[in-house]
């Protein structure tokens, strides 16, 4: 019986899986350098396609950083995220 090219042999080692992306990334936090301290924190909720959106502004002596934390179905879930999130960021300053 001949043997077909599209039909792997059964007795071969399975193929190395390719090794996993680095984590973290080596470009994250793209723009802050470790150890470079924040001067303050604050938190914004703003309505975004129809949800409430959480978003962390942290003040650097040289930069502003503002990033999306999260989004939520109604204006209360997200004020009390953002209040959580700025109280836990405030313990880090």
């Amino acid at each position: 019986m001949p043997d077909e090219p599209d039909q792997p042999d059964p007795t071969d080692p399975p193929e190395a899986l390719p090794d996993p992306p680095p984590w973290p990334p080596p470009h994250w936090p793209p723009e802050r350098v470790p150890g470079e301290h924040a001067l303050g924190v604050e938190t914004v909720v703003v309505e975004h396609d129809g949800q409430w959106a959480v978003d962390v502004v942290v003040v650097f002596p040289d930069s502003v950083v503002r990033r999306r934390v999260g989004t939520y179905r109604s204006r209360r879930l997200a004020e009390l995220s953002a209040t959580y999130v700025k109280r836990a960021a405030e313990r880090e300053l």
